[in-house]
């Protein structure tokens, strides 16, 4: 694969922040009463770290007003429907099904930016996408 421009590379930081964001408030919002206490425990602990990747995307963007970095803090394709069917989500096991479903999003996003990424230029985002990402793979919801 060739490198990521500058402005693909803005624009996959910014549509992880905005996953990550989205992702923490559905987690926040969901209030089916489980007797799910795997469940329960899961939510809480990925609300905490998707706080810290939300700050680490957020400091991968660039301060040039000329690449836009608030505008590209944006969804992708179909992560819009992966949200909705998360909120959506009215049983335990459709919650745990939509919530791995943006998990996977999030770590395919990463692994698109770490191929692209220039290992000098882009190494800040070299190590946050695998400390992130090593991240998603242990916070996969229990099945």
């Amino acid at each position: 694969m060739t490198g990521l421009t500058a402005e693909q590379t803005v624009d996959g930081v910014g549509r992880l922040l905005w996953l990550s964001q989205e992702l923490a408030a559905a987690l926040a919002a969901w209030d089916e009463p489980s007797d799910d206490a795997a469940l329960r425990v899961w939510v809480a602990g990925a609300r905490r770290r998707l706080a810290t990747h939300i700050d680490e995307w957020r400091s991968q963007l660039p301060e040039s007003v000329l690449l836009e970095p608030d505008a590209r803090i944006r969804p992708g394709p179909g992560d819009e429907a992966r949200l909705a069917r998360l909120a959506g989500a009215d049983d335990p096991g459709a919650f745990r099904a939509a919530a791995n479903d943006v998990v996977e999003a999030l770590v395919t996003v990463i692994d698109v930016l770490v191929a692209g990424a220039g290992p000098v230029a882009d190494g800040a985002l070299l190590r946050a996408g695998s400390a992130v990402r090593g991240d998603l793979v242990a916070l996969a919801p229990p099945r």
